[in-house]
């Protein structure tokens, strides 16, 4: 299944607790998520805490907003046990969110059948000419380390942010493995852009 939700102009404090998705909706009209949150709204204190997710084909999870603030992913799992189509996979996909704490998680196994796909953790991008600041801790990454890696980019977390951004990145454990893991780019942490 897909969650999609959003916060309305007074959604705040949305949580998503202990949950499985799996087989996420794959249609041409849907982004293949896990969990979804977009709002155009401004929101704040919007959780996503202990879901499990697995056979996504895009994102596990993926958060935007107008900017939301002080929102929290924490403790959830997310894994391949089949391999994706598509040739960018992102564990965690992050956009406007001043004061987004992640923490906790496990991520591990993100795959792709796709040529030289691009595989990535936990994926930050910031936004140029605001203040946006996150907080990335204690997070468990597994990038192939029970499969083979494909011949493309393995970025464990990336960083991609501008002047007016910055993120607090501490104590996560991040291991990439598999027999093509040199074949292409290869990065426990990336900090790309002006950040």
């Amino acid at each position: 299944g897909t969650l999609i939700f959003g916060a309305s102009a007074s959604g705040d404090s949305t949580y998503v607790g202990n949950c499985t998705l799996t087989k996420n909706d794959t249609s041409a009209v849907r982004q293949g998520v896990g969990i979804y949150f977009f709002s155009s709204n401004t929101s704040t204190f919007n959780k996503v805490v202990g879901c499990t997710i697995n056979e996504f084909n895009n994102y596990g999870i993926r958060v935007q907003g107008a900017p939301s603030t002080n929102n929290l992913i924490k403790g959830n799992t997310i894994e391949h046990i089949n391999p994706s189509t598509v040739t960018s996979v992102y564990g965690i996909y992050i956009s406007r969110q001043p004061g987004l704490v992640i923490e906790e998680n496990y991520i591990k196994n993100l795959r792709s059948t796709a040529a030289s796909p691009t595989l990535t953790a936990i994926y930050y991008l910031g936004s140029s000419g605001n203040p946006v600041d996150i907080y990335v801790r204690n997070n468990v990454i597994s990038l192939s380390a029970e499969f083979n890696s494909p011949a493309g980019t393995l970025r464990g977390i990336d960083y991609y942010a501008f002047a007016a951004n910055s993120a607090e990145i501490y104590f996560n454990t991040i291991y990439i493995a598999g027999t093509d893991v040199t074949g292409g780019t290869t990065t426990g942490l990336s900090k790309r852009d002006a950040a």
